[in-house]
Parts: structure tokens; sequence; C-alpha cells
């Protein structure tokens, strides 16, 4: 391209297509414009380009990560020849118009993409060849949701306040839904929130997130109480003067409470405090305000006070071990988040993300096996959404193949693998046979032609089989 000629897409893209119209194949000779490949390596979704017969001639890294194809996988195939084998089925019957398209399409690994088609004209007017961005649904499903909540709740909510991104909240089940939509009514406030859950569960994950949603301008600051000895407990949440105690700093230090101002303060693991530093705690509570060590001016709390324990709170009041007052002044807004195995729904759509993340952070492609998802569903999943994404990690390093496999696991064989499903040291008998029953069931309807086949080879009845599959959401067609 010549300097100083400000070039745009349209004027070099039909350059890459062949426009020799007798030519049905993919020609090895064409040119590719490595300023147009470094273009479209930055578009923030998959990117493909056909010629005239719908031979792709180019795909973005976006792209090869959404649909499992490496470049030089997909470049050079044709787009009916891939209906054929199972991929983009629904572009077919749209690719002999002459129109643009906005359609949904569902890839071979059971994607959702988004695809917008563009024709891409040479000067004469004739077709030169398509042009494709592809996204996946799920990635604008929850900015959706919080779109079309928004507008219905106070508009200090309107003015958001983030100064540090939260993780993704991925879920897709109903009761995670439930607590989405809570904490979208009570983001805007000031109230102070209390979240029960497992270890695990991902109590700091919904706090952050809380707090992204909020209209506070200042910090997130997550504080593990376990890790603040009794002793530095004051200094540490509520700050020091100078000279407040030896070894104190020259011109002192400001506490957590003061680092949250107009913020959020998370006390992580509440339920660990001692009694001695609940009650100082709870004065900051009732009065609203605090003093640092050593100090004589009382400074107010701005900070929203959102706190999280894994602990049955109610049962520590009447152990003498929590104060019922403290309690109180905590838990004006409860959530509990439920346990990984009571939201079975989430489990894929999780492991799916936690991968994504992976294949992204190193350029690799790796996908689960439905023999991985099936026994992933059966499991109880003591740890959680922590157990899951450690196991996620582990099985991207350890695996060397692009499919990562039940066998990836280490299991020596099925026995081995449904114990490990069943077993769990409070497990109740019903929790166990449940697990049982989703794994056998998983793997009928996976090396059987049909639901009745299915059934035949578990020795129950067709209708016995749909209604436990309905019961587990297991996937039947």
């Amino acid at each position: 391209m010549a300097k100083g000629k400000q070039t745009k897409p349209d004027d070099f893209i039909p350059a890459l297509i062949n426009q020799d119209k007798n030519q049905t194949k993919f020609s090895s000779t064409f040119s590719l414009d490595n300023e147009l490949k470094k273009v479209i390596d930055l578009f923030p979704e998959g990117v493909m380009i056909t010629d005239l017969e719908h031979n792709v001639i180019m795909v973005n890294k976006w792209h090869a990560l959404l649909d499992y194809f490496a470049e030089d996988e997909l470049v050079g195939k044709n787009l009916f020849d891939l209906h054929k084998e199972g991929y983009y089925t629904e572009l077919t019957s749209w690719m002999r118009s002459k129109d643009s398209i906005h359609m949904l399409i569902r890839t071979k690994n059971n994607r959702v993409l988004l695809v917008t088609g563009k024709i891409i004209w040479q000067e004469s007017r004739d077709i030169a060849g398509w042009f494709y961005t592809l996204q996946d649904v799920h990635d604008f499903r929850e900015l959706k949701l919080v779109l079309e909540k928004r507008a219905a709740i106070p508009s200090a909510f309107n003015h958001r306040g983030k100064q540090e991104q939260s993780p993704e909240f991925i879920y897709k089940s109903k009761k995670m839904q439930s607590i989405f939509n809570t904490m979208l009514k009570v983001c805007w406030a000031d109230s102070p929130i209390i979240i029960t859950g497992e270890s695990g569960t991902g109590k700091d994950v919904i706090a952050r997130k809380i707090h992204e949603l909020s209209n506070r301008s200042g910090r997130f600051v997550h504080v593990n109480c376990p890790s603040i000895p009794e002793t530095l407990f004051e200094s540490e949440l509520f700050g020091y003067e100078t000279g407040a105690f030896t070894g104190a700093k020259k011109n002192g230090k400001p506490g957590l409470f003061e680092m949250a101002e107009n913020g959020t303060i998370f006390l992580d693991e509440i339920g660990d405090l001692s009694y001695n530093m609940q009650s100082k705690l709870l004065q900051v509570m009732q009065d609203g305000s605090f003093r640092r060590v050593g100090g004589t001016r009382d400074l107010k709390v701005t900070a929203r006070v959102i706190s999280a324990t894994n602990q049955d709170l109610k049962k520590l009041i009447a152990d003498g071990k929590f104060r019922a007052d403290l309690y109180y002044r905590l838990c004006v807004i409860p959530i509990h988040v439920p346990p990984l195995r009571e939201r079975t729904e989430d489990i894929p759509i999780l492991a799916d993300h936690f991968l994504q993340e992976l294949n992204i952070k190193y350029g690799i492609r790796k996908q689960f096996s439905q023999g991985l998802v099936d026994w992933m569903l059966s499991y109880s999943w003591p740890g959680n959404v922590r157990e899951l994404k450690n196991l996620v990690e582990r099985l991207f390093v350890s695996s060397s193949k692009n499919i990562i496999q039940f066998s990836d696991l280490g299991f020596e064989n099925l026995d081995e693998a449904i114990a490990h499903s069943c077993y769990k040291e409070d497990i109740t008998l019903e929790e166990a046979v449940a697990n049982l029953e989703k794994l056998l069931i998983s793997r009928a309807l996976k090396e059987t032609p049909n639901t009745r086949d299915a059934a035949k080879s578990l020795g129950i009845s067709q209708s016995t089989l749909l209604r436990k599959a309905h019961k587990y959401g297991i996937d039947t067609s």
C-alpha cells in the first residue's frame, strides 16, 4: 500500500478474492494481505472470509477459539463440504442468496453463535466473496440482562463508580438467576449484606459483583478476617496515629475502613472473628464511626459493609461463639449461595468459561469430551466452583490432546469413577443414588442410538429413562 494514502478495508478485501468465476477450488496462489490479517486479528469476535465459491480464504485467531478450528485446518475448505460434516448447517440455506445475513447458528460443539454476513462486491458489482463475523451469544446474555434490569431500579444505579474489574458472574441455573436479581435490586443502597454458603461457592465473586454494579466511587477492599491477629485487629481495620505504639510509622497509617472510603469493605470469613474482635466491630456498626488507635477524632464510616461466612452463624450464636447483636447488624440483606451440586446446570458453562480463559491465555484450542462433561455433572463437587476451576486447569495443563477426555482424570476404571462421584463424607444415600443414575444414564445415551435402546441397556422402560433424564437435566435429543 502506498504511504500517505488512507486505506479502507473495502479497498483491499477484494484483492484477496479469486475473481476467476470458472475456478471452483481454492487457489493456493492467493497473495494474502498481511495487513488485513493483522486487522481482523484485532476484532473482538470471530472473522471468516470466503470467496465466490464459498471456499474459506482467511479466519482470525478468535474464530479458531470459538469453533475449535485451527486456521490451517479451515483455510481452503468449502462451507458446503463443512455442512456435510455438521458445521455451519444453518448458513447453507442462505449462501445461495444475495442478501446480508443476521442469524443464530449452533456449532458442532454446541455453541450458539450470532453470525453477521456481508457480501463483498467488486467494482463491476459482481460478487467477489463474503465477509462473516461470529459472536458467542453467551458473551452478551449477561450484559443484556443487566441493561434490562437497570431501567427498573433507582437512577443512582446508573452511575457506576467501579475501580476494580470483578470476575465474570457466570451462571445458567434459576437459583443463581434469583441471586443476581437480588444483587441488582440492592446494589445501589448502603445496607449491610451477609453472604453465606459453603467454601468455594464464589461468595467473594458475588461481593465484588455487587460493588461493581453499585454507584460507589471508592475501592473494593477484601479483608480476610482469620489472617488478622487479634492484637493487630484495631490498627489494621481502623488505622493508627503517630506514636500510637512502639514501632508505629512516623506519619501514622490509615486502616482498611479508611482505604474503603466511599467503596466497599468485604469482611470475609466473619465467623472466625474472636468474641473480643466482634465487640469492636459491633461498636463501629452501631455508631457508624471509629477512631484510629491513639487518635481523638471520630471518622465516619462511608464504606458499605459486606460480610461472608461458610459457618452457621445461628449455631455459633446458640453456642455463645458469635454475638447476636452483631449478627443482626450484619444481616440486613442475606444472600445464600447454593453449593454446585444443587445447581448442576451451571457446571458445564462454568467449566467451559474456565477452559476458554486458558485457551485465550495460552493461545491453544482445547475442549471437553462429552464423556468428561457427563462425569462432571455426576460428581458432587465438595470444593464447589473452586474445585471445578482447579480441575479444569489441571486437565488443561496435563492433557496432551486438544480433546480432553474422561480418561485424563486418571481413574483406573468406571468403578473408580463411580466411587469418586458418589462418595463424600456427608453425602446422603439419595444424593449418591442420584449421582450414579446421572452417570449411567448419560453413558447409556452416549453409547446407544436412541432413548429406547438406552433404556433397554439399563433395564428400565423408555418412559422411566425420559422422566429421570428430565429430572436431572440430561439432554436426550
